[in-house]
């Protein structure tokens, strides 16, 4: 009997022993990427649009995705209080005066937390905030040796906020010149996987 109840507190030891190595571990790696966003970010401030500002001054975490186009601004927007995840949708209508319609679109859902997470961690692990912050394209010719070139494309931004530090990123027709025109550029792939994440919260 003494040696069953020996075996079962060294047992709970090793247990606890592990669990604090591991609570150590996750604990140093959130602070090495915490820093590195740090080194590569910028005081967050006020932006044009008072919809953001406010969305801005609510939540803490915050990622906003917006592609900006001649009639509208779109934003997919995930966002993190009281440990809780928000999706967020708000489309601005550019043209709502000669249209006619609202001026803008704004919805929030609670999405569940693994959601909120993992696309969190897409930015994390592929470090966002390294990648270059605007690319225009970059190429002259595609892979086949045609001109290539877009007058009347898109601009996407990605925008990681983390407390009041802030990466802002703006790719012009990312998927067209990465899948088209000249593929290959680390930065811009990073910058795809990371909106492609996002794409959960509007499914």
């Amino acid at each position: 009997m003494q040696l069953e109840l020996r075996f079962f507190f060294k047992s709970i030891i090793f247990l606890f022993k592990v669990l604090l190595l591991t609570s150590i571990l996750v604990g140093c790696s959130s602070l090495t990427w915490k820093k590195s966003f740090s080194e590569h970010s910028s005081k967050s401030v006020a932006m044009s649009d008072s919809i953001i500002n406010k969305i801005l001054g609510h939540y803490n975490n915050i990622i906003i995705h917006n592609v900006s186009l001649q009639w509208s601004d779109r934003y997919n927007i995930l966002a993190k209080k009281n440990k809780k995840w928000y999706s967020i949708q708000y489309i601005l209508n550019k043209d709502a005066i000669t249209t006619n319609e609202p001026p803008f679109h704004y919805t929030t859902n609670h999405i569940q937390k693994n959601i909120g997470d993992s696309i969190w961690k897409v930015f994390i692990k592929h470090e966002f905030w390294k990648i270059q912050s605007e690319d225009n394209g970059d190429c002259v010719h595609n892979k086949n040796g045609k001109g290539c070139f877009v007058d009347d494309g898109k601009w996407e931004r990605l925008i990681m906020i983390l407390g009041k530090r802030r990466v802002d990123k703006k790719y012009y027709e990312p998927m067209f010149y990465e899948q088209e025109c000249c593929p290959g550029s680390e930065n811009r792939k990073v910058f795809i996987v990371c909106t492609k994440a996002l794409e959960q919260l509007s499914d």
